[in-house]
């Protein structure tokens, strides 16, 4: 390289190295991650980079072109095997000066470890096309170094890769042109070019911090022209950029269950859970919650989630709610005596009821309800049973019964009638039946009692209690 070259080198890596905020590469808020190609040829070509993570900011203009600022934007994306930068700047006001835009330049500090810190062997990016009017490349990789040919006392330095004591390789391309409108740089730099000892080396998934500085006409030297160093936002060019994959649909993770739930969402058996994790693309790195699991234990809801993260750092996840009860549900009656005699009143009730998932049909309430001799059949001491049944929603279901007995007796005839003017006849009547010596005399008081009702029926004694009387003597 002549010295002429050298010179100028040397002049853009130590306007580099003081310009302002270089301790820091980055900061957490800001980052860019997107999948695209570009073709560097510094046209900003319809739909290039259409794909591209970007962000508006403001430029400073030298104060030889007026001052002030102008619109500029960053784009940012990356193929499976570079990274792709773009810088378009408003750029129509050019002091008569300065050699058309060819003197502007976008440069580029890159965080390689993503610790906040600018070291020793942090990548930098430079482009500035006016360069070649010396003949040299618009574009330069370079690598900050303390190393020679670094001056003393300059601290870390930006020099070409292929400059230093342990040569490197010039990895990348840049080109920028000026349309009269605004000027556009685009650079490419490999994701991983090899040359370890000076560029970084990422992947999809990858993160690395970065500054950008945009200088517009830096005719000579950083004295003046530093103070045209634009950041991103006003504060700072600073932000994150994540290396994208070509795979924009995230994992796909389905469910298996050993038993599905019914039409309420309950299941009344043991139920495992089991998850199907793919990604066709770019394959599954990570997984979370994804291990098979028996639920036995009844639950109102336990809740399982199946996280998994793909090689483009694409996450999904799916969950499902299981629901488990196993006990069928509880049927209770209540106020059965047991045994009535014809002058009482029954009322015997059920209750259905389930602790879990509830009930969802029941038979109940099977009551039995009103005076006793409503369940007098056509012998005495008559049994009646009352069944109920009940389905909970998981689909368990129960029965259950209650027994009582009414007696015809005729002390309880002689209850049944106390309050009737002719109780003492009727009582008397009902006595004699039952005490009857023998079946013929039994017979000849069921016939005279007969009669006597009949005498009486719709006069002192209500013609339906009249037919109770004879129907209960009967059974005496």
């Amino acid at each position: 390289m002549s010295p002429a070259r050298v010179t100028v080198l040397l002049v853009l890596s130590l306007c580099l190295a003081t310009a302002p905020s270089s301790a820091r590469a980055h900061s957490p808020g800001m980052v860019f991650q997107a999948f695209g190609t570009a073709t560097i040829d510094g046209q900003l070509d319809p739909g290039e980079w259409d794909s591209a993570a970007r962000v508006d900011f403001l430029a400073n203009v030298p104060l030889v072109d007026g001052g002030g600022t102008t619109p500029a934007t960053l784009f940012v994306m990356n193929d499976s095997a570079n990274l792709y930068l773009g810088v378009k700047v408003l750029r129509t006001q050019l002091n008569t000066g300065d050699v058309g835009f060819g003197l502007d330049q976008v440069v580029f500090e890159f965080d390689n470890d993503h610790n906040e810190g600018t070291e020793e062997g942090d990548d930098i990016l430079l482009l500035s096309p006016g360069i070649n009017i010396l003949g040299v490349s618009a574009f330069f990789d370079e690598v900050r170094t303390t190393r020679s040919p670094c001056p003393p006392g300059v601290g870390l330095c930006g020099f070409l890769d292929v400059q230093l004591d342990v040569p490197g390789t010039n990895d990348g391309a840049g080109a920028a042109t000026n349309n009269g409108t605004f000027t556009f740089f685009e650079i490419s730099h490999p994701l991983d070019s090899a040359d370890d000892q000076n560029d970084f080396n990422l992947g999809v998934g990858s993160t690395v911090g970065f500054r950008l500085v945009v200088n517009l006409s830096a005719i000579t030297s950083c004295t003046s022209d530093c103070q045209s160093t634009t950041t991103i936002p006003a504060s700072g060019v600073r932000g994150d950029i994540v290396i994208a994959s070509a795979d924009s649909t995230p994992p796909l993770i389905s469910l298996n269950l050993s038993a599905s739930p019914n039409a309420a969402g309950w299941n009344n058996t043991n139920v495992t859970v089991s998850w199907g994790v793919a990604d066709s693309d770019s394959g599954i790195v990570s997984t979370s919650g994804c291990d098979a699991t028996a639920l036995t234990d009844e639950t109102g809801g336990t809740t399982l989630t199946c996280s998994a993260q793909n090689g483009a750092g694409l996450s999904s996840s799916n969950s499902v709610t299981v629901k488990i009860d196993k006990t069928a549900p509880s049927i209770g009656f209540s106020g059965n005596g047991g045994a009535y005699s014809v002058d009482q009143t029954i009322l015997i009730t059920c209750l259905a009821s389930d602790g879990l998932s509830g009930i969802a049909t029941t038979s109940c309430p099977a009551v039995a309800s009103g005076p006793a001799t409503n369940y007098v059949g056509t012998t005495n001491a008559t049994s009646t049973t009352l069944t109920a049944a009940a389905t909970d929603n998981a689909g368990n279901t129960a029965s259950a019964s209650t027994t009582f007995i009414v007696t015809v007796t005729a002390d309880g005839i002689c209850r049944l009638v106390a309050s009737l003017e002719k109780a003492d006849a009727i009582c008397a009547r009902a006595m004699s039946i039952a005490t009857a010596p023998n079946a013929a005399a039994k017979v000849g008081g069921l016939n005279a009692f007969d009669h006597f009702l009949a005498a009486q029926s719709g006069n002192s004694i209500a013609a339906d209690l009249a037919t109770l009387l004879s129907r209960l003597t009967h059974l005496l």
